[in-house]
């Protein structure tokens, strides 16, 4: 009842004549707004009214890319996959800055089998966060499905370097370690001898 309530107040601010929303009311009051139906998506009308009042929120600030982040959210909540990715990439045009936005993108790239895509955004990402292990994951799996076997060990690798735990993965056994073993050695501090 006292998100009902929330969600009617919130409609009546969002929205004034001729349908257009209030650009007036703070986009951070929205967000948390919206947020707070999360917790309810069992509910087709609160996950409905969430979808609703984000793509709204997006509409009313063209420039703010909180606004089009939350809208993907939400339909990357109710699993509509390709309307969140191109979601995601109007936030990430507007700034690529924020982590968990390329990491969405990715995740859905994968769940959609869309490697290529995922080997681009991931390469994209990671010229942005290139200490970020998850982004290396996700583009090294996208590798794999594209038979590129290679690179899929390199960002794997260094996966591994960025601090994931690989354990018995099928990759390590062909892959030659000389190079990453020491690599990996620098990286905790053990002594390696330097070949000039």
């Amino acid at each position: 009842m006292r998100n009902r309530r929330l969600c009617i107040a919130l409609e009546r601010n969002l929205r004034i004549t001729h349908g257009s929303a209030d650009q007036n009311l703070n986009i951070d009051e929205k967000v948390r707004i919206i947020l707070s139906f999360f917790p309810q998506f069992a509910d087709y009308k609160a996950r409905a009214y969430a979808d609703e009042l984000a793509f709204i929120t997006a509409q009313t600030h063209p420039n703010e890319p909180k606004a089009f982040s939350l809208y993907g959210d939400v339909l990357f909540q109710e699993q509509k996959y390709p309307e969140a990715i191109a979601v995601y990439k109007k936030a990430l045009v507007l700034n690529d800055q924020v982590y968990q936005i390329w990491e969405q993108v990715l995740r859905i790239d994968i769940t959609e089998s869309k490697f290529r895509d995922a080997i681009k955004d991931g390469e994209d990402a990671l010229a942005i966060f290139p200490n970020q292990a998850p982004l290396y994951l996700f583009t090294s799996v996208a590798y794999a499905q594209m038979h590129n076997h290679e690179k899929a060990i390199a960002y794997l690798k260094n996966a591994a370097l960025c601090g994931t735990a690989v354990i018995n993965n099928p990759f390590w056994w062909s892959a030659d370690e000389k190079f990453f073993n020491n690599a990996l050695a620098v990286k905790i501090g053990v002594p390696v001898p330097i070949i000039p």
